[in-house]
């Protein structure tokens, strides 16, 4: 946790020094840093195989930079409106904020 334009500069830094390491900013102030491993694409390329299912048959909500190999992964990726640019740039569609019920919109128009 820190200052938005210190944890950019910080992430940046992080990013080149040790390329071996998933580091994200999950909010401007938040910087999460973690094995490459344990990302959230591969936590649902995991499940998929275990149900037998493609990535086209996934639905995926994010808000963040957490969430972008996530959104990029999935055939469906939602960005909530509330998401910087980028992460809305990168995804399928982009729905209301999380305190807009910008995910229930979107479920109750994929199954309704």
């Amino acid at each position: 946790m820190g200052e938005a334009d210190e944890i950019l500069r910080l992430e940046t830094l992080l990013k080149s020094l040790f390329p071996q390491l998933s580091i994200h900013r999950s909010k401007a102030e938040y910087l999460e840093i973690m094995n490459s491993k344990a990302t959230k694409s591969k936590a649902i390329r995991f499940m998929q195989q275990k149900l037998g299912i493609t990535s086209e048959h996934i639905v995926a909500f994010g808000d963040n930079f957490n969430d972008l190999d996530m959104l990029q992964y999935v055939g469906f990726g939602v960005a909530m409106a509330n998401a910087p640019d980028e992460i809305k740039a990168a995804a399928s569609y982009v729905t209301a904020s999380n305190n807009e019920d910008g995910i229930a919109l979107v479920l109750n128009k994929l199954f309704p």
